[in-house]
């Protein structure tokens, strides 16, 4: 039985393994989507510590969620994710900004990313957002496939130009 339940400390290292292969992949897609800004998007020396304590930032932050998918005892998935205020322009004063999902490729289609989704929803309302909001690349067809049957919709495009030194 799947379960999802607020990471604690003692999840950090699965969480971080996680982010390691869910980085691994878009570094290769960053690499296909936009060789130009690969280079500049190579992860620096610390990043996984940097990541780290990011995720053990949300834990203790009254603003951040991190989350965990266990089958039985085994971590299957996580999501991470942040409240932040608007752009001033809308109404909604608060959002939620979804950082990271990930669910082992063995895991995948059982309906866990959407129990990870529907959580972080739930207690975005109950912190008073309005939104989630997330970015995925548009070559991550199957993220995006994703997203659009959890109710997500394309809202704004980054783009990006590198700039010559």
């Amino acid at each position: 039985m799947i379960t999802i339940e607020r990471a604690r400390i003692r999840d950090l290292d699965d969480i971080t393994a996680f982010e390691r292969t869910l980085f691994s992949t878009e570094q290769d897609r960053f690499s296909r989507h936009t060789p130009a800004l690969a280079a500049q998007l190579a992860l620096a020396d610390d990043a996984f510590e940097v990541m780290q304590n990011y995720f053990r930032r949300l834990i203790y932050s009254r603003y951040g969620l991190l989350l965990v998918a266990r089958d039985k005892d085994l971590p299957v998935g996580f999501l991470a994710a942040y409240l932040k205020k608007n752009i001033p322009i809308f109404s909604a004063e608060w959002l939620c900004e979804v950082t990271d999902l990930y669910v082992l490729p063995g895991y995948r289609g059982r309906g866990i990313g959407t129990l990870l989704v529907e959580e972080v929803a739930e207690w975005s309302r109950k912190k008073g957002a309005a939104t989630l909001a997330l970015r995925v690349l548009p070559s991550n067809a199957g993220a995006m496939e994703f997203y659009r049957k959890t109710g997500f919709s394309i809202f704004f495009i980054d783009m990006r130009r590198e700039l010559e030194r």
